[in-house]
């Protein structure tokens, strides 16, 4: 079984240690994705409609930041979608507003 987690720093200077893979107990929070769970989001189109709204590859094998001025892209893309899958994404917590990044 393969590891997939969504990770959020909670400040700046988490952001910036987890860059360097020296992160502290509560900079980040995070989230495990089941098996289930990312198979649901896949079957669903999510990761390939993330990619082509924000530019970028989250796919099973890539692993993607999503930083800065695509972090309001994110904010704008994840309102609408959860209103059209809240039974999935609704699980997913902090995952539609993001502070600071997204890993």
């Amino acid at each position: 079984m393969k590891k997939r987690i969504i990770a959020i720093p909670m400040s700046k200077e988490a952001q910036h240690r987890l860059d360097y893979d020296e992160c502290l107990n509560g900079d980040l929070k995070e989230y495990n994705l089941t098996e289930n769970e990312f198979s649901e989001l896949l079957d669903i189109g999510f990761f390939q409609d993330i990619n082509n709204s924000l530019g970028v590859i989250i796919s099973d094998y890539e692993s993607e930041e999503i930083v800065g001025d695509k972090l309001h892209l994110l904010e704008s893309f994840m309102e609408n979608y959860i209103k059209n899958h809240k039974d999935i994404l609704g699980r997913v917590p902090n995952l539609n507003k993001p502070k600071r990044a997204l890993f």
